[in-house]
């Protein structure tokens, strides 16, 4: 464990900021997915090892695992599988679960009691069907009660945006449920992504009707989506509302912004976050300064006249 001390921190560091994927790569590039398992089983595991224990270890009673880790071991490995599209090598007890068919409603289950690990798996392939009505139904028969947080990380680790579209606006109108400011997150993501611009659109006009607030994380996200299509316009639409909440633009942001004002021919503002980069010592690259410079080439090389 030792060895992976930096990776794991890597992966809390990951999940604190809301980039879990990212995290699960950079983990599963030093260790393997299959070592990952095997550490989270190993380490949090509900069943203790079956391991001869030490001395000093019969005289330490193992402490119970809460339940809220061992969800969070559920998920995790359920993410992992999704991540790397592999299947690990794990428990005879933890492929059961994977192998279990949910075609039928298990016998005698108690809602409240099924495990997270079968809630989310049970999503996933809800969110492969193609009929609302029958995605309904497999809520109704399986006694599911649809929560932003599972919403949230069906979104996150589902690469398609159109089945993840589809699934957003689905649970959307489901009677006393309501997406919270991860679930727009993610959906904003999955579709900048995808340069899905018709359906962020669309995304983006139901927040304005439903009163949703932007968070720092949404307006990063989205300056960097339209910088990258090049719509200085859309860009700095939430680079004045990332202003406004106070939170002051870090030096990304701020050079994509000097970037797509450049090309778009619009030197005053291209010059101003220059000058503010400069004050502020950020790095600015050859890129960054030849964009600049061909745009005040364009227009006389003359700032002034910008």
């Amino acid at each position: 464990m030792k060895s992976l001390k930096l990776q794991v921190s890597l992966l809390t560091l990951s999940r604190k900021e809301g980039c879990l994927h990212v995290g699960f790569r950079l983990f599963s590039a030093a260790a393997g997915a299959e070592t990952i398992c095997d550490i989270l089983q190993r380490e949090y595991g509900a069943s203790p090892s079956d391991a001869p224990l030490v001395e000093a270890d019969r005289e330490r009673k193992p402490l119970a695992v809460p339940s809220i880790r061992k969800a969070f071991v559920e998920e995790t490995i359920l993410a992992i599988n999704s991540i790397v599209r592999e299947t690990p090598v794990e428990s005879n007890a933890m492929l059961q679960e994977q192998t279990r068919p949910h075609s039928q409603a298990p016998e005698n289950e108690d809602p409240n009691m099924r495990s997270s690990y079968g809630v989310y798996r049970l999503l996933l392939e809800i969110c492969t069907i193609t009929s609302w009505m029958d995605r309904d139904t497999e809520m109704k028969k399986f006694q599911l009660v649809l929560r932003p947080t599972q919403v949230a990380w069906v979104l996150k680790v589902q690469r398609d945006s159109a089945k993840a579209w589809d699934f957003f606006s689905w649970a959307a109108r489901r009677t006393g449920y309501a997406h919270d400011q991860h679930c727009y997150a993610n959906m904003i993501d999955l579709l900048g992504r995808s340069s899905d611009y018709s359906c962020l659109e669309s995304l983006l006009s139901e927040m304005d009707r439903q009163h949703v607030p932007h968070n720092v994380i949404m307006l990063n996200r989205l300056i960097d989506i339209y910088t990258l299509k090049g719509d200085a316009e859309k860009a700095e639409l939430f680079f004045d509302k990332l202003k406004a909440l106070e939170s002051q633009p870090n030096s990304y942001v701020i050079k994509s912004m000097m970037e797509v004002f450049a090309k778009a021919g619009r030197c005053t503002r291209a010059l101003e976050l220059f000058q503010v980069m400069l004050e502020r010592r950020h790095f600015i690259g050859i890129k960054s300064y030849n964009n600049l410079l061909e745009s005040l080439s364009r227009n006389g090389m003359h700032p002034c006249s910008c």
